[in-house]
């Protein structure tokens, strides 16, 4: 197992977070902390991501201070935009972006056609993948009300982010 695959399992911890009232809450506004935008009512999914990846970091590399902003940039992206974690990724030597029929590995990250963004879990089997996503709900909405454990089909995958690690 690859060391970006505890990724999945920092997200996994998270499910169960609600927001408090519209995008709000202590939580949400911890993980919004993580991107470039100040904490608001603004869609967090993506700031979930982030928020993610910083803790892996702090695991990961323990001899790497948090602090440290030019290590942080080369690991993750601090875009609070789904689709801008493409970009990050392209310019990044620690990432690969692969298409949408690539093989899934625990850890991956995945942007959807619908503007939205999660962390798989495990690979994709009969056309599904399971991912842990932030600002979806029960019914899988990418503007919704907490951290949830999703399946989604393959097909609405966009593209997969992998993390050299």
């Amino acid at each position: 197992m690859s060391r970006i695959a505890t990724l999945a399992s920092i997200a996994e911890r998270e499910i169960g977070v609600r927001e408090e009232g519209n995008n709000g809450g202590a939580r949400i506004r911890e993980y919004q902390t993580t991107t470039t935008l100040p904490p608001g009512e603004w869609p967090w999914c993506a700031a979930f991501v982030s928020w993610c990846l910083v803790q892996w970091l702090a695991t990961e590399f323990e001899h790497v201070k948090r602090n440290d902003q030019d290590t942080r940039r080369a690991w993750r992206c601090a875009s609070a935009r789904a689709y801008a974690w493409e970009d990050w990724a392209r310019s990044n030597v620690k990432c690969l972006v692969l298409d949408e029929h690539a093989p899934l590995q625990r850890g991956d990250i995945v942007t959807f056609d619908f503007s939205h963004i999660g962390i798989v879990t495990a690979p994709s089997e009969n056309g599904v993948v399971h991912t842990v996503e932030g600002n979806t709900n029960a019914d899988g909405a990418r503007e919704g009300d907490g951290v949830y454990a999703k399946r989604r089909q393959r097909s609405l995958i966009r593209r997969v982010i992998r993390i050299l690690a």
